[in-house]
């Protein structure tokens, strides 16, 4: 659980070049086409950082090596996708002592890409990413409690989970993940070997909470690797449910 630990979004970055071995990771990472769980592709692109890439009204970011953006199809689908991808990327630069920092509603989508658009493509946010003193914020962050986002069979049975259950560091993983806002949009329901994943769509605007999702899901995706649970993601037929929308399916 080291990465999900040491990750945090990071404002203040080190006046310092990244080292070789980095900038040979970043370098990497941008020569495939990367695919998320829901089909969607994305190459990742990095830029330099210029004064023209975010609104003044985001004076906190500071000192950042540069960005790291792609683009995805304008859909649900695709923001899922989006999320889900760039924030498997951000946890492999964790682990490279990289700083990251999710960018959704402060950074210039003209200079990025025209109006926004390229035909139906998008780019939902970017990253910022740099040198920086790692600090372990694992008991510093503000997040719910397992009993207000897993639950057992249907939402609102909050579902009883112990340091000893087999999922523990996957649930952990989804509870630690970032998102817009801190509002943790993402609810699971847990049924025999299924884990659903639905959008709570009161907590934040609509497209950032698709990204949240796709974070929240490589978030557990990564607890159950690195406990060596074998998995599938499966699209169900669901029943609708008021106030929520159905993502996705995790076969344990």
């Amino acid at each position: 659980m080291d990465m999900i630990y040491d990750r945090y979004s990071v404002r203040k970055y080190l006046k310092q070049d990244l080292n070789d071995k980095q900038k040979e990771y970043l370098d990497n990472i941008t020569k495939y086409e990367q695919q998320g769980i829901l089909g969607n592709k994305v190459n990742v692109k990095l830029i330099k950082p210029n004064t023209k890439h975010l609104k003044f009204s985001y004076g906190m970011i500071r000192g950042m090596a540069g960005y790291m953006y792609g683009y995805v199809d304008y859909s649900t689908n695709g923001y899922i996708d989006y999320g889900y991808i760039m924030e498997k990327n951000i946890l492999g630069m964790t682990r490279m002592n990289i700083g990251t920092c999710w960018l959704g509603g402060t950074f210039n989508k003209k200079f990025f890409c025209g109006e926004s658009k390229m035909g139906n493509k998008i780019v939902p946010a970017v990253i910022a990413y740099g040198a920086y003193e790692s600090k372990r914020k694992d008991k510093a962050r503000k997040r719910k409690g397992f009993e207000e986002i897993i639950f057992d069979k249907e939402l609102g049975n909050s579902l009883s989970i112990s340091r000893d259950d087999v999922l523990y560091d996957a649930y952990e993983a989804v509870r630690l993940a970032p998102s817009a806002l801190n509002k943790q949009p993402w609810r699971l329901v847990k049924k025999d070997n299924i884990i659903r994943f639905y959008q709570n769509t009161k907590s934040v605007e609509m497209n950032l909470g698709n990204i949240d999702m796709g974070i929240g899901m490589a978030h557990f995706e990564y607890g159950l690797n690195i406990n060596k649970i074998n998995y599938s993601w499966i699209k169900e037929d669901i029943e609708e449910i008021k106030d929520y929308i159905y993502c996705m399916s995790i076969k344990i």
